[in-house]
């Protein structure tokens, strides 16, 4: 059995959606899937959580969510490279 030209192309796409569906639902949507943790905070696409034994704390599933005054007074935050460009 041949394969037509397009079934290799739909596959492609196929894994692209399931991807991209499962960004979009990381954290805060999904608690268990951050796409990325620092100090004991998960970041997603539409907002973060501080994960506190016990308890998860998060921000409001929105598109652009605040940066927050913790993220402001960061004194040892690296900022090389924004100030290099």
């Amino acid at each position: 059995m041949m394969l037509r030209p397009a079934t290799p192309l739909t596959l492609f796409f196929l894994v692209a959606f399931v991807l991209l569906l499962l960004s979009c639902l990381s954290t805060p949507v999904i608690h268990n899937v951050p796409l990325a943790t620092w100090n004991g905070y998960n970041f997603g696409v539409f907002g973060y959580c501080e994960v506190v034994t016990g308890t998860d704390t998060c921000t409001p599933a929105q598109v652009g969510y605040p940066i927050g005054e913790y993220w402001l007074e960061r004194k040892n935050v690296n900022n090389s490279l924004s100030a290099s460009v």
